[in-house]
């Protein structure tokens, strides 16, 4: 009896709360506003680096033309060999692992040799101690 009154205020929550959105999509409109949007200027274009989870959230969650008509021109992964656009600024969205965390410091290693301009860094979840 618990559990089941549980379960419907649970569900009652939860159909309030999301209402006619979908988590996908309500995931999808957090990574716009708080990140994507977050970072954008008028007229500038950014490049979009994601390590393997970020990638799959993304493409489950927001669309490519909404990524590009915030002013992101390029999606890349993290973990495959990119060339270096040191004109423009990267938007990073990452798990805050060893692996991903190296690769990004790997591309701001050398000052005369950045991969790019600057770097707006995102975690998918909290940073350990």
């Amino acid at each position: 009896h618990l559990i089941c009154s549980l379960f419907l205020r649970c569900n009652i929550y939860f159909s309030v709360v999301f209402r006619n959105m979908s988590l996908k999509k309500r995931v999808g409109q957090r990574i716009l506003n708080e990140v994507i949007r977050s970072v954008k200027q008028p007229g500038q274009w950014r490049v979009l680096i994601v390590d393997r989870l970020a990638m799959r959230m993304m493409s489950s969650c927001v669309k490519m033309n909404e990524i590009q008509s915030e002013g992101i021109t390029l999606v890349e992964d993290l973990e495959k060999g990119r060339e270096p656009l040191p004109s423009i600024e990267a938007v990073y969205i990452m798990s805050p692992s060893q692996a991903s965390v190296r690769r990004f410091m790997e591309d701001f290693r050398d000052p005369p040799s950045f991969m790019y301009r600057s770097a707006h860094v995102f975690f998918l979840e909290a940073c350990s101690d």
